[in-house]
């Protein structure tokens, strides 16, 4: 831990591992750069460029599924964007919440996609996005929190006083007790 926190800050919040499974995150998986695993994606990848996804729905789905697996993809090692220092990826045991779907006001279910620029600069997007935002957005109450990383001591006190102030009183005195 002490080393993560060298590299992302001396803040956090460690989740329960089963609100991790129950909310349907998964562990990142680490390539090394250089080995058949990574060759082999690196092949499928080539491939599936070719494919016509809009006038063939099973290369639509091949397209689109590998597309997910590249998403929870992280090289086994690499320079940290944040430190610039070399880092072993493979020590964070990162898991992901990658959401596909959220659910349309007519309860239908929408596939998650890139903003364009200008679809980011039109203002009424804003309203639609976060309306997407609040449905696929993760949840969590006191109990699924297994720790909180401050960096300095005298923080605990306030961050004590901060989860009284903005945690009651929609949680009971007990939940946060047990939380601090």
């Amino acid at each position: 831990v002490k080393e993560h926190l060298k590299i992302y800050g001396n803040y956090g919040i460690g989740m329960s591992r089963e609100w991790v499974v129950s909310n349907g995150l998964n562990p990142v998986l680490y390539f090394k750069k250089e080995s058949k695993l990574s060759d082999s994606v690196r092949t499928m990848l080539e491939c599936v460029q070719t494919l016509k996804a809009a006038e063939d729905p099973i290369a639509g789905g091949i397209k689109s599924g590998l597309l997910n697996v590249l998403r929870h993809i992280k090289p086994f090692e690499g320079r940290s964007n944040k430190s610039g220092t070399m880092v072993k990826f493979y020590d964070e045991r990162e898991w992901r919440y990658i959401p596909l779907f959220y659910k349309k006001e007519n309860g239908k279910h929408g596939l998650m996609k890139q903003l364009l620029k200008n679809e980011y600069d039109d203002k009424s997007m804003h309203i639609i996005e976060d309306f997407i935002m609040e449905q696929i957005k993760l949840k969590f109450d006191p109990k699924d929190i297994k720790y909180v990383i401050v960096e300095k001591e005298h923080e605990i006190l306030e961050m004590v006083d901060y989860l009284h102030q903005v945690k009651s009183p929609k949680y009971d005195e007990d939940s946060i007790k047990i939380l601090t």
